[in-house]
């Protein structure tokens, strides 16, 4: 008799505990009706560097900036639902609450009708598959000690940033905010001494713990971080250096969920608030260990992930969004994953040390036609950090979008009337195949010498002819003997057709050749 009391006291406790089951959701409210700030007083919710960043590139304060209305947030509350983190641009409110409580907050009027069905988060693990994936995926200074680059001289040299270091540029003054899944004993880290040293790292938050350390979970920000701010003198120097830098955790790697995406989305907002400059991001999303929250290669517009949406609000901040294009190129999905497809974001391909597409990157073009990745760096044995103190080699476009925002970074700080706009162009028209972009390169591999030559001689004027094409033979007329044809084509992925006639117009021979990797050479027709 005691134990079957016992046991309908369970299951009395377990019918109560699946009862109350809490659900976490995304709802829009309707407006910002109620809200206590104003556009004309910005210094109530942004800070000094924000404002002075929008002034700069003559971007106004929009309502899309205020918070969301107390007012609003007050009548979610009294439903007994419990807000996680409320978003300005989206003008809505991430909550948890059981079935009931979120039928009383769907009713409220100031939540948009429907609103909720864009994104519904169920913590509960049944019907899951969990699948792990590895997209995871001015003014100089002066005179320093010269760089020993060590084993990370490659990766700099490719773009010029050993050069843009020789004239001074390391990014003093500018505002990184990295984005990523933890940043595993950064702190303690050799590499990373003159970092804490000089005072740059200014705030770190973690968005998954609700907690401001971020130095105890994962190790993909850590390489992330070596890889753009590293400073180990003949082992490894990042091209940004001497930059300042915020560190948000909005990734929990154990799972795979939309929350994520959530979590980019509030703290995209908190760097525009705390004046961040570039942001830079090596987290992308394809499928998640739900199935249903799947996204489809035909989503991927510009405007349909909720993360996609997020980086194109933080450009239109003035922030410059730099973002890894994904490792996809030999899986199912194959192409850039979210939020590499936003239209004002500078999406980051992997190359090797050789300058060649290695076949992991993920490729475009977008869903709608755009070319996608915008650039590529070298992604392919790049130097980073390990979780000691150690140097270790890893591949992923995850450190090479750190090496471009890098690039940025300096190019910013020698050219710091540019809005991040032009600066983002810039860094595609400096790049190895802007005449001539395709799915899987985009623009090619940018240049610091080729983007100050276009700052200094303007848009209108030639910079050289590495990046047009040239046919030169000889001889001409010919004989007997063999013809020389010089190429110089900057174009990769194309197959050059060629046919030759006499004065007749009569054709002599015909032929086509593969220009992978760009030709410049010579070709003997006998």
């Amino acid at each position: 008799m005691k134990k079957k009391n016992t046991y309908l006291l369970f299951l009395v406790i377990l019918i109560s505990t699946v009862a109350h089951a809490q659900d976490k959701y995304f709802v829009y409210f309707a407006d910002k009706k109620g809200t206590s700030f104003s556009i004309y007083k910005p210094s109530e919710f942004l800070s000094s560097r924000s404002i002075n960043r929008r002034v700069k590139q003559h971007i106004a304060v929009r309502e899309r900036d205020l918070p969301v209305s107390k007012t609003y947030v007050d009548q979610v509350l009294s439903t007994g639902a419990k807000i996680i983190y409320t978003s300005k641009w989206l003008n809505a409110a991430f909550i948890q609450a059981d079935p009931t409580v979120f039928n009383a907050v769907k009713n409220l009027p100031c939540i948009q009708k429907e609103s909720y069905l864009n994104l519904r988060i169920n913590d509960n693990s049944n019907d899951l598959t969990f699948q792990r994936r590895s997209t995871k995926f001015g003014i100089a200074r002066a005179f320093e000690q010269p760089a020993d680059y060590g084993q990370s001289l490659i990766q700099n040299q490719l773009m010029g940033i050993d050069v843009m270091h020789q004239e001074g540029f390391k990014g003093d003054g500018l505002l990184i905010g990295v984005l990523d899944s933890g940043f595993f004993r950064a702190d303690k880290l050799t590499v990373f001494d003159s970092l804490f040293k000089n005072n740059r790292i200014l705030y770190t938050y973690d968005f998954v713990k609700k907690e401001t350390s971020v130095y105890e979970d994962h190790i993909h920000g850590t390489q992330v971080l070596s890889c753009l701010a590293g400073y180990l003198q003949g082992s490894l120097i990042g091209p940004s250096y001497r930059a300042s830098y915020i560190l948000f955790r909005t990734e929990d790697d154990a799972t795979e969920t939309k929350k994520e995406e959530i979590y980019w989305l509030i703290a995209a907002e908190r760097a525009d608030s705390a004046g961040v400059d570039i942001i830079t991001s090596s987290l992308g999303y394809t499928t998640f260990d739900k199935s249903s929250d799947n996204y489809k290669t035909s989503q991927l517009d510009g405007n349909t992930a909720l993360i996609t949406k997020a980086a194109d609000h933080a450009a239109a901040t003035g922030m410059l969004v730099v973002i890894a294009a994904g490792n996809e190129g030999t899986g199912s999905w194959k192409k850039i994953s979210f939020p590499a497809d936003a239209d004002s974001v500078l999406a980051v391909g992997a190359v090797n040390r050789f300058g060649v597409y290695v076949d992991f990157s993920s490729s475009g073009p977008t869903a709608d036609g755009r070319i996608k990745p915008d650039v590529m760096a070298m992604g392919s044995g790049v130097t980073l950090t390990d979780f000691a103190t150690g140097i270790d080699i890893g591949d992923g476009t995850s450190f090479a979008a750190p090496v471009m925002c890098g690039l940025a970074a300096g190019l910013w700080q020698a050219f710091p009337d540019l809005t991040n706009m032009e600066l983002l162009n810039l860094i595609k028209r400096s790049a190895t195949q802007y005449a001539c972009p395709n799915v899987f390169m985009g623009h090619g591999i940018p240049s610091y010498l080729k983007a100050k030559q276009l700052m200094l001689l303007g848009e209108s004027q030639e910079v050289g002819d590495d990046d047009e094409f040239h046919v030169v033979a000889y001889p001409n007329p010919i004989h007997d003997e063999t013809m020389h044809i010089f190429l110089n084509s900057p174009c990769t992925y194309d197959m050059l057709q060629f046919s030759i006639h006499d004065v007749c117009g009569k054709e002599l021979l015909s032929g086509s050749i593969n220009t992978i990797g760009g030709l410049k050479g010579t070709l003997e027709l006998d």
